[in-house]
């Protein structure tokens, strides 16, 4: 399976239908990899993560998105370590999206002499372009996005099978729609998120240097110096700081994570993610699944499997 063959049969993943349609993919590949597969309904609002392996024993627990995002109205960028920088794009997007709104309310007011008809309607459109800008049509191009659950399907092979049983991966729900699956998972399972070194990937490919984001505890675990030199030695590696950064992915939900994403430096405005363009870049991926196959060995004491 390759990145281009799961860009061809899943272009798109949000509708339920497509969720499902790749989830028993998934599952048919990590079964046939030897690996135990499920998906566990977590959650108020059930959301249906794909589980492989277990989790509560495993040595690390690799979690990437099962599905892809929406096409919002606003253009999405990402400024991940420049704190006012994201504030002020947070307030701009607000005031993008008020103005229609605002112009809408003016001009019913004006004509028809009623202030509160105009405030309901202003209302009315705010909440509807904000729906839109989360659950808007699908995102036709999801190369970037879909980088990160092919990665974790070609470390499930890559993986020798003496070491399988000792790592885990988790593939959320509603990963776009505020973060739904991991949080749930998280909330069911405390001792993961508590005391697993959790790896979540991110768009790996989006931008020119590789990032890698960890909270305090994930400092501690056993396994992460061995991540952070196996990385190191496959790629470029950038780590900031998790206090400096905003990081809006399921890595938040795990207490012991880490997350691995892409971006591109911006003179003043520091590491940038822009999904308007959405570079691949084979060889990074090659390496990255290189860096996290040597780091497992290293982790369980096992000898790498070469590439086919």
């Amino acid at each position: 399976m390759t990145l281009d063959d799961i860009c061809a049969a899943h272009p798109t993943r949000v509708t339920e239908k497509e969720k499902e349609d790749f989830r028993r993919e998934i599952l048919s590949y990590a079964e046939q990899q030897g690996y135990h597969a499920q998906v566990e309904e977590n959650g108020f609002l059930k959301h249906r993560n794909v589980v492989i392996g277990d989790p509560e024993h495993a040595a690390v627990l690799f979690v990437a998105p099962q599905e892809t995002d929406s096409r919002g109205l606003l253009p999405r960028r990402t400024y991940l370590n420049h704190i006012p920088v994201f504030i002020l794009q947070q307030l701009l997007s607000v005031l993008l999206l008020m103005i229609p709104c605002l112009m809408v309310a003016v001009l019913v007011t004006s004509l028809t002499h009623s202030a509160q008809l105009g405030l309901a309607l202003f209302l009315l459109c705010y909440l509807g372009l904000l729906f839109l800008e989360r659950f808007g049509p699908a995102r036709k191009e999801n190369r970037a996005a879909t980088s990160a659950p092919y990665t974790l399907l070609a470390l499930m092979e890559r993986i020798p099978a003496d070491a399988r049983k000792k790592v885990a991966f988790l593939f959320p729900d509603a990963s776009y729609h505020g973060r739904g699956g991991a949080k749930a998972y998280a909330s069911a399972h405390e001792s993961v998120s508590y005391t697993r070194l959790t790896v979540n990937l991110d768009v790996p490919i989006l931008g020119e240097s590789v990032i890698l984001v960890a909270r305090p505890l994930a400092e501690k675990c056993t396994g992460y110096r061995a991540l952070i030199r196996s990385l190191s030695e496959h790629l470029p590696l950038v780590q900031l700081p998790n206090r400096f950064t905003v990081m809006q992915t399921d890595q938040k939900f795990f207490r012991c994570g880490v997350e691995i994403t892409s971006a591109t430096q911006k003179p003043g405005m520091g590491y940038v993610q822009s999904f308007g363009q959405e570079p691949c870049s084979e060889e990074r991926l090659g390496a990255l699944i290189d860096a996290l196959c040597a780091f497992v060995c290293s982790l369980t004491g096992t000898e790498a499997v070469q590439e086919k």
